[in-house]
Order: C-alpha cells, then sequence, then structure tokens
C-alpha cells in the first residue's frame, strides 16, 4: 500500500482561522487581532477604561447574584421561622 496514495485520497479539512473562525484568512492576518503595541496612547487609555468598567460591571453582576442567592436562602428560613411560629400558635 502506498502512503502517498492514501493521503492524497482523503479530502482535505477547510483551513481558516481559528480565532473568528471565518474561511479566507488565518490567525496570524486575522482583521480581529488586537495588537497593543501598535495602538496609540489614546486608544490605549480608551482601552483600558473599558476594561475597567467592564470588570466593574462584572463585579456589580457578581455581588447581585451573590445577594439574590443569600437573599434565597434568608427568605427560605424566615419562611420556615413564620410557619414554625404559626404552628406553635
Amino acid at each position: 500500500m502506498d502512503v502517498d496514495t492514501v493521503q492524497k485520497a482523503r479530502p482535505t479539512p477547510p483551513r481558516g482561522c481559528y480565532r473568528c473562525e471565518e474561511p479566507n484568512h488565518l490567525v496570524k492576518d486575522c482583521p480581529h487581532r488586537l495588537d497593543v503595541q501598535r495602538l496609540t496612547a489614546e486608544q490605549r487609555e480608551e482601552l483600558i477604561e473599558d476594561l475597567m468598567a467592564l470588570k466593574d460591571a462584572v463585579a456589580v453582576l457578581f455581588s447581585a447574584v451573590t445577594l439574590y442567592k443569600s437573599f434565597g436562602k434568608l427568605s427560605d428560613i424566615l419562611h420556615l421561622n413564620n410557619r414554625n411560629n404559626q404552628l406553635e400558635r
């Protein structure tokens, strides 16, 4: 069996960018690539501000979810306490 013949018989998978999954370019040429070294000082500052705002938004969302979970547990406890008080009467 000729190995070259077997390899040539297989269809080659479509190649493309692994970052954005578009078929017309590779990762190294991806237009969605962020090259911080090529940004101007203003662009870097804007990027940092956007990232910090995103970080703050995630922190607020995390706090809200944590508070919601805690409140749900607390309301369950209060509900059980109210039910026990009603049963004792």
